[in-house]
């Protein structure tokens, strides 16, 4: 059986191979692979925000202009950076 044969034959299901009754890996086609890595990742992800929800239940939230300022990401922080690194790098060529 040649590669494409192979490829054509994984590519309408996935294949499980083994011993002795059972499945011990399976073969599949990479997209599918992908989508199941990111399917497991969004899992995680899901697990994480519930229990940081659950150990944060009762307690005050923070405003989001309040979380941009610790950040950085504020208009006004995003301009003070640009303007000391303009001032940083006239110190350096003069």
């Amino acid at each position: 059986m040649t590669a494409k044969e192979i490829a054509k034959v994984l590519a309408r299901e996935p294949q499980k191979f083994g011993g002795r009754g059972k499945s011990v890996f399976v073969v599949l086609p990479y997209a599918d692979y992908q989508k199941l890595c990111e399917a497991v990742e969004d899992a995680l992800d899901l697990m994480d925000l519930e229990q940081a929800r659950r150990e944060n239940a009762g307690k005050p939230g923070v405003p989001w202009e309040a979380v941009k300022r610790r950040l950085g990401l504020d208009r006004k922080s995003t301009k003070e950076r640009k303007e000391s690194a303009v001032r940083s790098r006239n110190r350096k060529t003069a």
